[in-house]
């Protein structure tokens, strides 16, 4: 793990460099994992799409999970500015 900043952790594979995934303290208990980085995501539950404004144009999901367009509100954050 890479710590990032006073408040997250950053994650990446050793061999190739790409991340894995992200841990905030204010988070707790939960972790944010890159989904291209698992060998079965089907089996991962996810909760919300955050960053959706970064998006690339012609990726849509299907589904009713709550979407933000920065970081997600579901959990208090210490970033500021955040839909």
């Amino acid at each position: 793990m890479f710590r990032s900043s006073a408040n997250a952790e950053r994650g990446f594979c050793a061999r190739c460099g790409s991340t894995l995934g992200m841990r905030e303290a204010v988070l707790a208990d939960r972790v944010q994992v890159c989904i291209g980085s698992l060998d079965e995501p089907d089996g991962v539950r996810i909760d919300d799409h955050v960053w959706t404004r970064s998006r690339i144009a012609w990726f849509d999901t299907r589904d009713t999970l709550p979407r933000f367009s920065r970081s997600s509100t579901a959990v208090a954050s210490q970033a500021t500015g955040d839909d």
